[in-house]
């Protein structure tokens, strides 16, 4: 899971400066965040959140609108956190086991400016060590 949360951090960094997916039109935005996690086989979600803690675009154009603010890892991320990961909890949309993963958004000026998340499923992570075992065991 270690490995999984730090590929997480790198992938939030790498779409966190990607202005072709942060500063895009919502709808052109969860198509970008769709065809990302398709890629990332282990992401269930991927979300950019704005601010005032409103999911402003997401892999699952369902979540957008949704609030984060009651979520365990927001207060963190709002006061000058980098980056958070959440305790496991069921996936709203996935229905499956996941960790959100959270890096923060800054302005040019350093203020905060939202977050970027991608969900970690834990089932296809334990699918993943499953597969590498029994690999390593043939």
């Amino acid at each position: 899971e270690q490995n999984s949360i730090e590929r997480a951090n790198g992938t939030l960094t790498i779409l966190g400066q990607n202005s072709d997916i942060i500063d895009a039109p919502a709808d052109l935005c969860n198509a970008r965040l769709a065809e990302a996690r398709d890629a990332l086989v282990a992401f269930s979600h991927l979300s950019v959140i704005g601010p005032d803690g409103r999911i402003r675009c997401a892999s699952n154009p369902r979540a957008v609108g949704d609030s984060v603010t009651d979520r365990d890892f927001w207060p963190e991320i709002v006061q000058g956190g980098t980056f958070a990961v959440a305790a496991p909890v069921r996936g709203i949309y996935s229905g499956g086991t996941v960790i959100w993963t959270v890096r923060a958004l800054t302005k040019a000026d350093g203020t905060f400016n939202g977050a970027v998340t991608a969900s970690i499923d834990l089932d296809e992570v334990r699918k993943l060590l499953r597969a590498r075992q029994a690999a390593n065991n043939a």
